[in-house]
């Protein structure tokens, strides 16, 4: 199958990716509406988004919405991030100059089905069933070249993406953490030595399993770190922010090999050390493209409690803002996300504003150092 048969059958318009069987049906549409008139308000949504797969081979910078929340495990509602940050995203000016000016593309959702995570924890039998059921279109061989899990999806889209075009930026709306490890796969996969890693977080990640479940939101930065050193990237990865953890500081330098900042590190020194100590760090090992996952819960919960697991003590904005654009500055940001923003765990809307709000702020500063660096 050529690549806009297969986009076309694992994504769908943004706002869409998430299946609705009766009440929830249309409710994307106002979104997709929104979105595609700053294109061409005379033309169908189909028409626009099936085009959209043709700009690929030229664009600066795709957004892929994740509205997956199956690998989370606390409190669950990070799939339905995605449409609430475009939804802010889309009031900004600079954002709507951008979709006109074609500098970033919108490419949609992964059509996640709700009770999967990833295909390796699925045997064949239930793959077919969820072909059968998810891809009615195809053939039975058609079929069988297509991941029915979010993760496993994800993966061959970002795959076959670099493949049309293989000088891309990424920016991705999550959902959960979980979706952080198919992206940064891909990733170190292609930049190999090159690739370095920059985790706001207030938790390391680091599990190789948890609860038997190989990659999920608790996992997903032990098999980026693996597979990093596979490559030879060692002492690559920085997380900053971690400060839930039943281990120190110590223990998971120790054993990883990461680096990372906890809070008494960020509140006793200078902001702009630290990020020139993180820059440089990332410098001596000839790190050259960025993966930035940006975990909500790495900002303290005063400025995000619409979140899973939302944490105190943690990092101010600005800090994030700052380090995003310095990591623009000095390497490429080839690939960025934000995650784990779930708009109806915010207690008052107020929270839930906010939180959203200061998603858009992360996701417009990202974008930015794409657009400049593309």
């Amino acid at each position: 199958m050529n690549f806009e048969t297969v986009i076309e059958q694992l994504m769908r318009p943004l706002g869409g990716g998430i299946p609705a069987f009766s009440n929830g049906v249309g409710s994307e549409k106002p979104l997709q509406e929104t979105y595609y008139k700053f294109i061409d308000p005379k033309r169908s949504i189909k028409d626009l988004w099936f085009e959209s797969f043709k700009k690929v081979k030229k664009a600066k910078v795709v957004v892929i919405g994740v509205p997956l929340d199956t690998g989370a495990g606390i409190r669950r509602g990070a799939a339905y991030g995605p449409r609430a940050i475009r939804e802010e995203l889309l009031k900004r000016k600079n954002y709507q100059l951008w979709i006109q000016e074609e500098k970033i593309l919108d490419l949609g959702d992964v059509f996640v089905n709700p009770h999967l995570l990833h295909d390796t924890m699925l045997n064949e039998q239930q793959i077919k069933k969820c072909q059968e059921a998810m891809y009615p279109d195809l053939n039975s061989e058609e079929r069988k070249e297509l991941p029915v899990s979010a993760l496993s999806q994800l993966e061959k889209i970002i795959s076959l993406l670099w493949q049309e075009n293989p000088d891309l930026n990424l920016f991705v709306i999550g959902g959960d953490h979980s979706c952080a490890w198919p992206i940064s796969k891909i990733f170190i996969e292609k930049f190999k030595k090159e690739s370095g890693l920059v985790q706001p977080d207030a938790h390391t990640d680091l599990l190789s399993s948890r609860l038997g479940v190989d990659y999920c939101f608790a996992t997903w930065s032990f098999h980026a770190n693996e597979l990093l050193k596979k490559y030879g990237g060692e002492n690559q990865f920085i997380q900053v922010g971690i400060r839930q953890s039943g281990k120190d500081k110590a223990h998971w330098e120790k054993i990883s090999g990461i680096r990372q900042y906890w809070p008494d590190e960020l509140q006793s020194r200078n902001k702009n050390e630290l990020i020139e100590e993180m820059i440089n760090h990332l410098k001596i090992k000839n790190v050259k493209e960025i993966y930035f996952s940006n975990d909500i819960d790495g900002t303290d919960e005063t400025f995000a409690k619409a979140t899973g697991t939302p944490a105190n003590n943690g990092v101010h904005p600005d800090f994030f803002l700052d380090l995003i654009s310095s990591l623009g500055n000095e390497f490429r940001l080839r690939v960025a996300d934000i995650m784990e923003v779930a708009p109806f765990l915010g207690t008052t809307p107020e929270e839930t504003k906010q939180t959203v709000n200061l998603a858009c702020d992360y996701s417009i500063a990202c974008l930015q150092a794409q657009i400049k660096n593309g």
